[in-house]
């Protein structure tokens, strides 16, 4: 028997995994998937530029790998609760809307 490669996965030069010629990390489907509770199909749906296939691909590479991408996930969760804890947003939706309305009347854009 004859092994077929099938290259859906790549790798950038961090080693981090992504879906073949997309900017899609294999970890983003994983998140859906297990985070979410989102189904193969349902993330296509919400993804429609990514065939079954490539969808299948990335949760095989993590079946297959699965500390180092759960480790870039615990590692990119940790790098958003630093960022958030260094640059709080004091703003309430309210806020940023407001602050809208009142760049729009300035410029004459309303």
């Amino acid at each position: 028997m004859i092994a077929i490669p099938i290259n859906l996965i790549s790798k950038d030069e961090r080693g981090v995994a992504y879906i073949a010629d997309t900017k899609m990390k294999v970890r983003q489907i994983v998140i859906e998937k297990n985070v979410w509770g989102l189904t193969p199909e349902q993330i296509q749906e919400g993804h429609e530029h990514l065939s079954l296939a490539q969808i299948y691909a990335a949760l095989a590479y993590y079946y297959d790998h699965k500390d180092v991408v759960d480790g870039e996930i615990r590692q990119a969760q940790q790098e958003i609760e630093e960022l958030q804890v260094q640059h709080p947003n004091p703003l309430t939706r309210q806020e940023l809307s407001e602050r809208w309305q009142r760049r729009q009347k300035t410029s004459g854009t309303s």
